[in-house]
């Protein structure tokens, strides 16, 4: 009896749904902002692929524009971020692990830190390489 396979590619399947980017309306939505905060910085998040919409593309459109910080939730979508040539500034906004310290630091991340244990391991980290750590210290006042 022989076999029968079955595409199952989104292509193959027909998406039922798209994105459409227009960054023209980012930068616009962008300078929108920058008038209400005024001199006080913006941290635009592209987390999650800049939530479906292409964290490379989002993100190098965001530093033309003079974003100097962006918010990632981990060291792997900062690393991506480094990979594709972004030099701004990254803050990784989830919590983080002591294994994490070293591809932290080499990646020029700035993570959110709330254990001892974590400000510990990134002091070692940056002993071990010869970096400076910079943290946020996220502080649960319950």
């Amino acid at each position: 009896m022989g076999q029968t396979s079955v595409s199952t590619s989104p292509a193959r399947m027909g998406r039922l749904t798209r994105v459409t980017l227009h960054l023209d309306r980012l930068a616009a939505n962008l300078q929108l902002l920058r008038e209400e905060v005024g001199h006080r910085s913006i941290w635009p998040v592209v987390k999650a692929d800049a939530y479906g919409h292409g964290a490379r593309l989002v993100a190098r459109h965001l530093e033309s524009l003079g974003c100097d910080t962006l918010g990632v939730a981990d060291v792997a979508e900062a690393a991506t971020l480094r990979d594709e040539g972004v030099g701004t500034r990254i803050i990784v906004l989830s919590p983080t692990l002591p294994e994490h310290a070293e591809p932290l630091l080499y990646y020029d991340c700035e993570p959110v830190v709330c254990t001892r244990e974590m400000l510990d391991a990134l002091d070692r980290a940056a002993k071990r390489i010869g970096r400076v750590a910079a943290v946020h210290v996220e502080v649960d006042t319950g």
